[in-house]
């Protein structure tokens, strides 16, 4: 986590487990359907979004709160980085579903903000577990993004990628999840609400027939 703005101390970061950046992604909502619903609409929505998943501390998001009621074109320039690599990566993703050709664009987006990212040097003590030392440079505000960047790369790297699916729910869901049933045939994110909503869709047409 970041602890301020503006501090040069020992910075210890928290890990980037794979399924962050999808996380990331789905604050999408209904992104197949007709009118998207876009859950990070502001700087500030962005903020509580990172507070939530643990990316910043609330005390450093409180004052970055502050500083971007009197600086809102950096609040902007910083919403829009956000939003620029939360598509890039579904860009990415949704071409590896599709088997398709990776979008240069949405890779390079990625590079940028693996480029301009914290180092992760080596591991070190966090709390009673372990994180990434990132080296003794003063924190910026999109630092926050870089877990979501790191956890899209290893993602991408790695052999869960092949599991990524996006929801196949007729009312255009379209989130994205990692298939880790057995048989890696899972069609829905969620089975208590697109995959029975599918189900009762099915038995309604199937009684219509009869």
């Amino acid at each position: 986590m970041i602890k301020s703005a503006s501090s040069r101390h020992r910075r210890v970061l928290s890990g980037a487990p794979d399924v962050l950046c999808l996380a990331f992604v789905n604050s999408v909502a209904w992104r197949k359907a007709e009118r998207p619903e876009d859950r990070l609409p502001s700087p500030f929505a962005l903020l509580d979004w990172c507070v939530r998943a643990g990316l910043c501390e609330v005390d450093y998001a409180a004052a970055l709160r502050r500083r971007w009621s009197e600086r809102p074109r950096e609040a902007r320039a910083v919403h829009q980085c956000a939003i620029t690599l939360r598509e890039a990566i579904y860009r990415i993703l949704r071409s590896r579903i599709r088997s398709e050709a990776l979008p240069e664009n949405g890779l390079r987006v990625l590079n940028r903000v693996l480029a301009v990212a914290p180092r992760r040097v080596c591991l070190a003590q966090k709390g009673s577990g372990l994180g990434w030392y990132a080296g003794m440079r003063p924190a910026v505000p999109t630092d926050m993004l870089a877990p979501i960047a790191w956890s899209a790369a290893d993602l991408l790297i790695g052999p869960r990628v092949q599991r990524v699916r996006q929801c196949a729910d007729e009312k255009g869901c379209g989130w994205l999840f990692i298939d880790e049933s057995r048989a890696g045939t899972r069609r829905w994110c969620s089975m208590g609400e697109c995959g029975n909503r599918a189900k009762a869709r099915r038995h309604y047409l199937r009684r219509r027939k009869e």
